[in-house]
């Protein structure tokens, strides 16, 4: 089962083996429900609400990413009379990753057990939130030497916020028994902020 809606100059998709929707109101409209089995809920700006400007500035980073969440359950409620994801929790593990759409930056991927995100009033992510088991792998750019490892932290939960069109993060909190690996490099806290 697949499902697409455009708004906002963003695209959002959901795949999944099975979907169950949540009614109420008069007229009946969505209010949530749950999907299951192989999960993907994806999030892209579409090409035409990309300014050049944006896709090429050497400092976009993970500016206009696409996001895509994988999970084998996710309970989700809408808003705005079931026009856009107010909320999605993942049943059990999730896995949420960060494309970017600036070839100097290489992908994040993010698991935990479980996420929950938010959305703002105009359906974008704003906030992520991992409860326990987080683990980030920092990819290395597809420009950077051969060889390079990647970066790791792990910890025990994670908050992390986007900025207010959903396309980037801005800052990541991860709190818990804090570890930090880069090749031969290591660094342990309580707490890490970046």
């Amino acid at each position: 089962m697949e499902a697409q809606s455009a708004d906002n100059g963003k695209i959002s998709r959901l795949s999944a083996q099975s979907l169950q929707l949540d009614f109420s109101g008069r007229p009946a409209r969505p209010n949530g429900g749950i999907a299951e089995g192989n999960v993907h809920i994806t999030s892209e700006a579409s090409s035409a609400a990309m300014p050049t400007a944006a896709q090429s500035h050497p400092n976009a980073g993970l500016a206009e990413a696409k996001q895509e969440l994988e999970s084998s359950v996710v309970r989700f409620t809408l808003a705005n009379s079931g026009k856009q994801l107010h909320e999605a929790e993942t049943v059990g593990p999730g896995r949420m990753v960060l494309y970017p759409k600036n070839s100097k930056s290489g992908l994040r991927v993010i698991t935990a057990e479980p996420f929950i995100l938010d959305f703002d009033q105009g359906g974008h992510p704003a906030t992520m939130r991992g409860l326990a088991n987080v683990k980030i792998v920092f990819k290395p750019a597809p420009s950077a030497k051969p060889g390079t490892p990647d970066a790791v932290t792990t910890s025990n939960t994670m908050l992390a916020t986007f900025d207010s069109a959903g396309r980037s993060l801005r800052s990541i909190d991860q709190s818990g028994d804090f570890h930090f690996q880069q090749g031969t490099q290591r660094a342990f806290a309580d707490r890490a902020q970046y």
